[in-house]
């Protein structure tokens, strides 16, 4: 009798840890969001994006870097808004790209620092995710989110029209 009852007891433990070590469906679970910013500024002038919340605990950093840029970074306000700013190169006229991303892992060749105040995988947002998961890729978590901001430079300069008169 104790046997059968070790064997269900062994038996029980199991069913209720299985799902909650269930590795997850990479498929599903981490597919990353993606939005497109189109904007258009003036030459030597700049552009400020306010970046959406993180709701995967993992903070948007740059993945592609633009490439005619004085400034292109992600900063904060003095309110806490998070934004990302561009100014071109100097007298720079034409089309630039940035592209943001919470993903966690490594970023333009950087792992993401750790969690503040937290040793474990959950970021130390009050749940423990399955090992083999990446935190942000587990059921009740939002997924990782990119954001590509194509920005076009136009020139300020007034139109010239040559008048050709011939008498």
């Amino acid at each position: 009798m104790k046997k059968i009852t070790v064997i269900l007891a062994l038996m029980s433990t199991v069913l209720f840890l299985a799902p909650s070590c269930k590795k997850c469906d990479r498929d599903q679970q981490n597919q990353a969001l993606t939005q497109t910013v189109t904007a258009s500024i003036n030459e030597n002038t700049s552009y400020t994006f306010e970046v959406p919340a993180s709701n995967n605990h993992n903070p948007f950093q740059i993945a592609t870097q633009a490439t005619n840029f004085k400034v292109s970074q992600i900063a904060t306000t003095a309110t806490g808004s998070v934004v990302y700013q561009y100014t071109p190169t100097l007298n720079y006229v034409g089309s630039d790209q940035v592209i943001l991303s919470n993903e966690s892992g490594p970023v333009m060749g950087t792992p993401p620092p750790p969690p503040n105040g937290s040793n474990n995988m959950n970021g130390g947002c009050g749940h423990n995710p399955p090992p083999q998961c990446n935190h942000g890729n587990c059921p009740g978590h939002d997924d990782s989110m990119s954001i590509t901001i194509n920005i076009t430079v136009k020139s300020t300069a007034a139109a010239t029209t040559t008048n050709t008169n011939t008498y």
